[in-house]
Order: structure tokens, then C-alpha cells, then sequence
């Protein structure tokens, strides 16, 4: 039976947006020597998937939300203040703010690569601040 494979093979397809995690999370590198550190759980399922996204000396819990591709993942706003979205496609993702106010536009804040061997290693040119 020939459907058998053809599932197979659309199932591998989108194993690239299935998320494994270690018990330190996974951790991205965010540019400008700047890293997430990210906890996934229950998977991109809108009614059951979560992430806790730390970064720059914030915690953001955040809950999955539909998503055109890959997976996204965004905090309740609060009052007088934005929600935050975590976007990911396959190893690259960002963060963004989403404004409290009618337009709802979102920032990006930072643009972040999975690292996949453990913490992201420091900056090896790092910048001259004088």
C-alpha cells in the first residue's frame, strides 16, 4: 500500500518542528553576545503546548498559538504593557514584543540560532567598548 510511505514521508517532513528538551533546556544564541535559554512542553498543540523562554535577565512563560509555520508561542499582554512572542522555524527563532494597543504590531527584539552542542560559547570577537 503505497499511503503508508507517503505518510511516512510527510511525517519526517515535520519532524524538523517537533522540539526535544533536555533537563537545561535548549539553548539559542540571540547575536550582540546576547543567548535564550528555552523550555519546551507539550509540543506546538495550541491546547497544550508551552514554553518558558529566559532572556536577557527576563522570564517570559508563554503559551502556543496558532502559527502560519513552524511554531509560535506568545505571554498574555498585561496592562499598559506588551505580550511577547517566540516564533520558531525549525533552528532559527525571535522574539517580539506585540503592542498593547489596537494595531498590535509586532517588535522584533532579538533574532536567535539554536546552538545545538549545550550553552552557547562566549563571543570570540567580542566588541571594544572604550
Amino acid at each position: 500500500m503505497r499511503a503508508i510511505p507517503f505518510a511516512a514521508a510527510l511525517l519526517s517532513a515535520c519532524a524538523h518542528h517537533e522540539v526535544e528538551e533536555g533537563p537545561s533546556g535548549l539553548f539559542y544564541s540571540c547575536g550582540e553576545r546576547r543567548s535564550a535559554r528555552v523550555f519546551y512542553e507539550g509540543g506546538g498543540d495550541p491546547a497544550r503546548g508551552r514554553a518558558r523562554i529566559e532572556f536577557d535577565g527576563r522570564s517570559f512563560d508563554m503559551a502556543a498559538a496558532p502559527a502560519m509555520t513552524g511554531l509560535r508561542y506568545m505571554t498574555t499582554a498585561t496592562p499598559g504593557g506588551p505580550a511577547h512572542v517566540w516564533q520558531v522555524e525549525g533552528d532559527q527563532a525571535a522574539l517580539s514584543d506585540v503592542a498593547a494597543d489596537a494595531a498590535g504590531e509586532e517588535r522584533e527584539i532579538a533574532r536567535c540560532t539554536r546552538v545545538r552542542d549545550g550553552e552557547p560559547a562566549a563571543d570570540p570577537h567580542p566588541t571594544d567598548h572604550h
